[in-house]
């Protein structure tokens, strides 16, 4: 199946509610709090939540969004300050340079990360930072489900996992070998939130709780969290 076509069947499964949606939107706020200058390129917007906290940040968005179905609804949020590319990365051309560079839960999708690293790296500011968050296959959830039997190994893909185009599943040595293989530096390497149960399972639990362990993440070594924040430079 070509990457495309692949991209437009996730779109369809891919859903960003109920907890999953909880973390979403805590972590697009860390996103564009973290984010400098006017200027801010995003990765893969799926249904443009981190856009939305982007677009209060910056003076001008750029999307780049190769599923037609999410660039569509990243359009019908009518943002004037958003501009939606539909096109891969790979194939994205720009005669400027962006501050801040936002890939949020974009390199377990792709074929070659290291790649598309190294071509957002030509496209960010000398004074830039790219702003990365991905799964984080040590979190306690996983660590769980390897301790019950459910997984043979904390970085397994679940069906899950391959329902939502996820190619591969990072911790955080992984991730820092990725993006320092990209010729790019790691300045803060971080975790987000705490999940030790299934989203289902978390769903379960009240919103009090919820955020309780949201905020315990910030507690936790980067080893543990349910998402991993890497903010590295040129």
């Amino acid at each position: 199946m070509r990457e495309l076509e692949r991209l437009e069947v996730v779109a369809v499964d891919y859903q960003q509610d109920g907890f999953e949606g909880l973390m979403t939107h805590a972590s697009a706020d860390r996103l564009a709090r973290r984010g400098t200058g006017s200027r801010c390129l995003e990765v893969g917007a799926a249904v443009g939540i981190t856009t939305e906290y982007l677009s209060r940040h910056f003076d001008s968005v750029v999307v780049i969004e190769p599923a037609s179905r999410y660039a569509a609804m990243v359009r019908a949020r009518g943002l004037p300050n958003v501009t939606v590319v539909e096109t891969l990365f790979e194939d994205f051309v720009s005669d400027q340079t962006y501050h801040t560079i936002v890939m949020a839960h974009f390199l377990e999708h792709v074929e070659d990360p290291r790649r598309l690293l190294q071509t957002a790296g030509r496209l960010l500011d000398p004074d830039g930072a790219i702003l990365i968050t991905v799964p984080n296959g040590g979190s306690l959830h996983r660590r769980v489900g390897v301790l019950s039997g459910m997984l043979d190994a904390r970085t397994d893909l679940t069906p899950a996992d391959h329902s939502i185009g996820h190619r591969r599943v990072y911790e955080a040595d992984t991730l820092r070998a990725e993006v320092e293989g990209a010729g790019l530096r790691v300045d803060r390497l971080v975790g987000h939130f705490c999940k030790p149960l299934s989203n289902t399972q978390m769903q379960e639990l009240s919103p009090e709780a919820q955020a309780a362990f949201l905020a315990l993440g910030d507690e936790l070594p980067p080893q543990f969290a349910s998402e991993l924040f890497v903010e590295c430079r040129l």
